[in-house]
């Protein structure tokens, strides 16, 4: 997909906007639309928040919530330009953070109260915003798998960045919460 920002006239806000970039592909199309459900059901302060969903001429569109800020890749990044590392406060508190997140989305449950078994299955620094005023989000559950779900992946497929990959993840075995804590520590 394609994520630009965008104005809500309505309201007067920016808002990220998410598109696909192959909408002709039935998979990628049912895979952004689990997306949707899945973040969709989610309201945690750690979490982008899912604003809207909608069609424009048969191409669904995703509207999120905007973090003002930048993503822990670039800030990382940023410090090694530098020469220097994240102080150790500062990596810990993102990382206590996005943890809140990424916990909130392994126990969420359904309005009846049965787990939804939300894995993200992506959890790297690109997917973790720094607001400018201190807010840590989870973003980007585009691969995260959920009970109910298509599986649109094959036995032995990796889906996400292999670097952050957890071992088990690595030899073919499904993802689970504990692949998510793993590539959180990574």
């Amino acid at each position: 997909g394609e994520v630009r920002l965008a104005q809500d006239h309505d309201i007067g806000r920016k808002v990220a906007v998410k598109r696909l970039l192959d909408e002709g592909n039935p998979h990628a199309v049912a895979r952004f639309i689990d997306e949707v459900r899945t973040v969709g059901s989610l309201e945690h302060p750690n979490i982008v928040r899912v604003l809207d969903f909608t069609y424009v001429n048969e191409q669904p569109y995703l509207a999120m919530e905007y973090v003002r800020g930048r993503n822990l890749h670039q800030l990382i990044q940023r410090a090694r330009e530098r020469g220097e590392r994240l102080a150790p406060r500062y990596a810990l508190h993102i990382l206590a953070e996005a943890l809140r997140g990424i916990d909130h989305a392994h126990r969420a449950r359904n309005e009846e109260g049965q787990p939804l078994g939300i894995i993200h299955r992506d959890v790297s620094p690109g997917n973790i915003l720094l607001g400018f005023f201190g807010e840590v989000k989870v973003t980007d559950f585009g691969i995260a798998t959920a009970i109910g779900a298509r599986s649109l992946t094959g036995p032995r497929s990796i889906r996400g960045k292999a670097r952050y990959a957890a071992p088990e993840v690595i030899r073919g075995e499904p993802a689970t919460a504990r692949s998510d804590l793993y590539a959180a520590g990574v």
